[in-house]
């Protein structure tokens, strides 16, 4: 996916009227601090290394979490979609759940996990569960009648027909489950940072800055954020690009 001039419009826009407000010493507010003081806060911090361990304690803790609820939904999402019988037994109880916002999640997993890491990545995995799921349950429901005759003519095993038939056939499901199973999975990522424990993260960036009122930490927390889901969402698009470059869009 190329990035088109246009796009970069908007970001020069605010950037521009960021640098123009921040020339006037005598407007400046301490809650809104120039831009000239949080990227070099930032820039200041990444190249001492202060924010690296915030930053591989959060990766660290999305894929966790992006990994088990990925493949959790996966394995949910084939049972459901594929099998008659297993869908009109879970489908009905999984769309109820499914309902129960993200968030409303934070006191139980709290008390029955605590504060510390496990619930954290417990929500995360929560966060891809759903999306993964839904996603490959369409896809597995969109499957050719006709495969089962091709598999019977070649002989296909069990492990075959799903290897050569099923899942290239759904792939596009797939992929779409996938991708954005790893963008809630980072939202979900600094959600857990910010309401369990305290803990090295990304979002301890934020509330650090919140806690001494220091805006251009605060700032530079969110923009760090920013930036790190926008490379792993370009990471994945291209990777998506690529494999399913014979799909007719």
């Amino acid at each position: 996916m190329k990035l088109s001039y246009r796009a970069l419009i908007v970001p020069a826009a605010l950037c521009s009227a960021w640098i123009f407000y921040s020339l006037f010493e005598s407007h400046s507010h301490p809650l809104f601090p120039s831009i000239e003081s949080v990227f070099s806060l930032l820039i200041r911090k990444l190249v001492t290394g202060a924010y690296l361990t915030d930053i591989l304690w959060s990766l660290r803790r999305n894929i966790s979490g992006f990994a088990l609820g990925t493949a959790s939904g996966l394995i949910a999402g084939i049972v459901m979609g594929y099998f008659t019988r297993m869908d009109k037994l879970l489908t009905p109880t999984f769309n109820f759940f499914k309902q129960v916002t993200l968030l409303a999640w934070i006191p139980l997993l709290s008390m029955w996990f605590g504060q510390g890491e496990t619930a954290k990545i417990v929500l995360i995995s929560l966060a891809s569960f759903y999306p993964m799921t839904v996603n490959t349950y369409a896809g597995m429901r969109s499957l050719d009648s006709k495969r089962n005759e091709v598999a019977l003519m070649c002989q296909l095993s069990s492990f075959k027909k799903l290897r050569m038939l099923i899942i290239p056939e759904s792939a596009p499901y797939l992929y779409t489950g996938v991708h954005l199973a790893l963008i809630y999975s980072w939202v979900a990522t600094i959600a857990a940072e910010y309401f369990f424990s305290s803990a090295p993260g990304v979002a301890n960036i934020i509330t650090d800055g919140r806690d001494t009122l220091d805006m251009p930490k605060v700032i530079s927390g969110m923009i760090l954020i920013a930036s790190i889901g926008f490379v792993l969402n370009s990471i994945f698009t291209r990777l998506e690009a690529r494999q399913l470059h014979w799909v007719q869009k």
